[in-house]
């Protein structure tokens, strides 16, 4: 995710790619923009390429088998089955891999994006609901498009693909969507980071400096991270498909301000929750195999791990209560408490989110609800709070729709001309201050 931001990549790397589409004609540009995304996977992961260009070639194969046996169901059923078995094998066997190579977070979260990309276009051929007869470039393009490589959002084939056959984009959608790539660069590169670094000074605290609003204070900073880094990529992916004239779904929608567990879930990496509805199909994606499978992948998505397994089952626990036992409840409760109550069991889920062991999950459980035996408050912990609280503040901020109903407010009472003159210099501000950033 990182190399998104990196000075290489938005003062060469992306220039390039726009320039790539300018000038090819419209015919050629797929083929063009593939290959720049396999040249940048080529530099973000290159031990893991030949291994998801196998992935993504067998199922190509196994798409083509499906066009010239349309109307042989079982030859159709086994190619699904053998795409569903080989991509979920793949994504477990090739997480290892990228641990053990400790390849950076774009190979890893890359690994999920092409593989559940090139299973849900084979679903989707399975449910015809996209043409038999499948364009290889348009499919490889569709699985290793360079902007999604880093977290997604993820996209239906039948979504994308017929973006690649319009006209493009107009210089004030190139704009708009360079002006998102850099609001998200921002949230990624100088808040995300930085309250995660913040986050992980609280963790490594001596035993003895510890306290109660510190382990608080250390899970805020978490899940701000958390929706910051990855809201950030997001809205990178946006603004890049923005430039080349490909809409990408948002992924994130303010999920702190959920008047729910399941409010949550609709707000936060909601592509993922949609493709996972997808999958399952209306008949299983609300039952309990349903609900579980989307806590369990929702804390996948962001890595094998003890804490992030248990907080996806830990949310699902609880959207599975919402859905089955106390449905009414949430419904007619104020939004003040619907707000409050949904906020606090997020906030606890990321007790377990950061935590490597049960042990370690229990431990900060106890000391956050003051059975640790440890003061409220440490002289460490004000030092770094004087020292972090305009990142902790700015992150609060951007966790919540403030800015964008107050920008929204603005368009009602200032001139378009005015308007496309302020986002100008808000974007100018916004690349100096990652440039100087990264200097």
């Amino acid at each position: 995710m990182a190399v998104m931001t990196g000075l290489a990549f938005v003062y060469v790397a992306l220039p390039v790619a726009v320039a790539l589409y300018l000038l090819f004609p419209a015919g050629a540009r797929p083929g063009a923009l593939l290959g720049f995304s396999l040249a940048y996977y080529l530099l973000v992961g290159p031990e893991m390429l030949p291994y998801m260009l196998a992935v993504a070639a067998a199922d190509l194969a196994a798409l083509a088998i499906m066009a010239r046996y349309d109307h042989n169901q079982k030859t159709r059923e086994a190619c699904l089955i053998f795409s569903v078995a080989k991509n979920l094998g793949a994504i477990l066997v090739f997480q290892g891999m990228a641990t053990r190579w400790q390849a950076g977070p774009e190979t890893a979260l890359g690994l999920y994006v092409v593989t559940l990309s090139g299973l849900g276009c084979v679903l989707e051929a399975y449910r015809r609901q996209i043409p038999k007869d499948i364009n290889p470039i348009h499919f490889a393009l569709y699985c290793f498009f360079f902007p999604r490589l880093a977290a997604g959002p993820l996209i239906t084939y039948r979504d994308f693909v017929p973006q690649l056959e319009q006209s493009g984009a107009t210089p004030g959608q190139m704009g708009k969507g360079f002006c998102i790539f850099l609001q998200g660069a921002v949230k990624f590169r100088l808040l995300g980071e930085g309250l995660h670094i913040f986050y992980d000074t609280l963790r490594h605290i001596p035993p003895e400096e510890v306290s109660v609003l510190g382990v608080w204070t250390g899970i805020l900073a978490l899940g701000l991270s958390v929706y910051l880094r990855f809201s950030g990529c997001a809205d990178m992916a946006r603004g890049i498909g923005g430039m080349l004239g490909l809409t990408l779904p948002k992924n994130f929608d303010y999920p702190y301000q959920a008047k729910s567990v399941g409010d949550f879930f609709a707000r936060f990496n909601f592509s993922l929750t949609g493709y996972i509805r997808e999958v399952l199909g209306p008949r299983y994606a609300d039952g309990l195999i349903g609900l579980l499978v989307v806590g369990v992948a929702s804390g996948l998505w962001f890595g094998l791990s003890v804490g992030r397994l248990v907080w996806g089952i830990y949310l699902a626990l609880f959207l599975l209560l919402e859905r089955r036992l106390y449905p009414g409840f949430v419904k007619r409760a104020h939004p003040v408490f619907g707000r409050v109550y949904a906020l606090t069991v997020i906030l606890l889920s990321f007790a377990m989110f950061g935590a490597n062991s049960l042990g370690e999950i229990a431990q900060t459980v106890t000391i956050m609800f003051g059975f640790g035996d440890l003061p409220l408050q440490s002289d460490r912990l004000g030092y770094l709070l004087a020292s972090n609280r305009l990142l902790l503040i700015a992150g609060v901020i951007l966790a919540t729709s403030a800015l964008t109903k107050t920008g929204a407010f603005l368009k009602t009472r200032i001139p378009a001309g005015a308007t496309a003159v302020l986002a100008f210099i808000a974007s100018l501000i916004l690349l100096v201050l990652l440039s100087a950033f990264l200097l």
